[in-house]
């Protein structure tokens, strides 16, 4: 067993509105040593403390749920992360989707414009045609 000698740390808050008394805490800095042999880590940091009133003692003992809840905490974490994946993939392909349908819209309003000036330009012959075989034929009857 090993053995490290420390002293609590002490923080005294201001007054409890309701109680109208300081609060204080207690805290203890652990040797980073046997956080690492506990296999405590930053994402793993949960913890039992037990106190035996007999023997006054404090116990500290790695939770064994911890592992399930960092399990879980990466599973959830890697889902976001699909998640978000599947989102952007979405968010191209509704981009791309988008500017496809532009540019299908275009080029059928471009189609449409051209077949009107062909109309348009075939009418406009048609009626000059039809203009000057009137205007012969006027001609024709005035000097006939």
């Amino acid at each position: 067993m090993k053995e490290r000698q420390k002293k609590l740390t002490m923080n005294t808050s201001g007054e409890n509105a309701a109680t109208n008394r300081k609060t204080t805490t207690y805290t203890l800095g652990i040797p980073t040593t046997w956080v690492t042999e506990l296999g405590l880590s930053e994402f793993d940091r949960d913890i039992l403390l037990y106190f035996d009133e007999e023997k006054q003692e404090i116990i500290i003992e790695k939770n064994p749920e911890s592992k399930e809840k960092r399990e879980t905490k990466a599973m959830k974490a890697e889902y976001e992360k699909i998640k978000k994946a599947k989102q952007r993939m979405f968010e191209m392909e509704t981009r791309e989707k988008s500017q496809r349908e532009r540019l299908e819209f275009k080029m059928e309003l471009k189609r449409r414009m051209d077949q009107e000036q062909r109309d348009f330009e075939a009418a406009l012959q048609e009626r000059i045609e039809k203009e000057r075989k009137e205007f012969f034929e006027k001609i024709d009857r005035e000097f006939a």
